[in-house]
């Protein structure tokens, strides 16, 4: 039942999280060979993540906005949410 809950919360909020990522300015485009190639950030846009710190889901709804978008990865029991946007 916990596991659904987990998911439930981080399903919503990646759901209302759609709102915001169509607010985001549109990718650079550029055409090679025929081919249209999109650039969402520059190369080390993402800094690296070395020793991750991880919360439950009641710290995490009292801590993020539901607005904040997360990637949601499910492997087995095991639900962890990822903030898409650094702070």
């Amino acid at each position: 039942m916990r596991i659904m809950t987990v998911m439930t919360s981080l399903v919503l909020t990646l759901a209302l999280s759609f709102t915001v990522i169509a607010q985001r300015p549109q990718p650079r485009t550029t055409e090679i060979d025929g081919h249209t190639m999109y650039t969402l950030m520059e190369p080390g846009g993402i800094p690296a993540i070395f020793n991750p710190q991880f919360i439950n889901v009641n710290t995490a709804d009292s801590f993020y906005y539901d607005s904040e978008p997360l990637m949601v990865v499910i492997s087995g029991d095991d639900v962890r949410g990822y903030l898409i946007f650094p702070r």
